[in-house]
């Protein structure tokens, strides 16, 4: 989900192993950020209505981060990841407009991968995983 239009239009900043709630801007160095959430939906039939229902669940979000790669991006990444750490994030509009939405949260690193594809630039990807819950609000 993009805030703001493409990244050029977004602001990403989240913590760094050894300084894991102080956000890090590492919005010049993203090649995107996809941010999606879904539910799971639990059956709730009776049998007076005749057909299914379903009720919402527990939710998903996830973070995938594609960063143009560096030594200085990927060896930040790994250290968390390496470390489990849990870091802050926050995901909005570039330029951290007052009253324009922003996403917060923690998450983990779950996956993290760095294919090399010829005539490609080099990049990094990171799958955030949240522990805790995802918190809207609005920049102040």
């Amino acid at each position: 989900m993009p805030i703001g239009g493409a990244i050029g239009g977004s602001n990403f900043q989240h913590g760094t192993h050894g300084a894991l709630s102080s956000l890090t801007d590492f919005t010049t160095h993203m090649v995107s950020v996809d941010f999606a959430s879904d539910g799971e939906k639990i059956p709730a039939d009776v049998w007076a209505l005749g057909f299914h229902i379903y009720e919402n669940g527990f939710k998903n979000i996830t973070l995938n981060a594609v960063y143009k790669c560096n030594d200085t991006i990927e060896g930040q990444l790994w250290a968390i990841h390496l470390a489990d750490d849990a870091v802050d994030w926050q995901l909005g509009p570039n330029g951290i407009t007052t009253g324009k939405m922003k996403f917060t949260g923690t998450a983990e690193i779950s996956k993290i991968s760095a294919p090399v594809t010829v005539n490609q630039i080099l990049q990094v990807t990171a799958e955030f995983s949240m522990t805790t819950a995802l918190t809207q609000t609005t920049f102040s």
